[in-house]
């Protein structure tokens, strides 16, 4: 499924009647609900292998989820955003979603692992 239906109707054009929004929404819904799952399925598939080649147990990925729970001071099984970054050349503030800045165009560092 192409990410370009997130911005155009299923015909590739615009709409605004309330039943091709709805048809959208429902596609949105499916595209994510996939996505999920596949990330469930790699999760799970890591974790197997990391108990087998470190014989680590369940309490152990019970115990490490709970610590980087906590990393911003609230278990509410949240993993913290960080907020918006300044640009290396022109200083103005970005967004943390942004590739690029969106006032000088200058690309922003971002961290894998931060």
């Amino acid at each position: 499924m192409s990410a370009n239906l997130f911005n155009t109707g299923i015909n590739g054009n615009y709409s605004s009647s309330g039943k091709n929004a709805g048809n959208l929404s429902s596609i949105k819904i499916k595209y994510l609900e996939h996505k999920i799952d596949k990330l469930y399925m790699i999760t799970e598939a890591l974790w197997l292998i990391l108990k087998e080649k470190n014989h680590l147990d369940d309490e152990n990925l019970t115990e490490l989820i709970a610590a980087i729970d906590l990393k911003d001071g609230r278990r509410d099984g949240k993993v913290a955003i960080s907020g918006p970054r300044n640009c290396t050349k022109c200083g103005r503030v970005n967004s943390i979603r942004q590739m690029y800045c969106i006032y000088c165009g200058t690309f922003l560092n971002t961290e894998t692992f931060k």
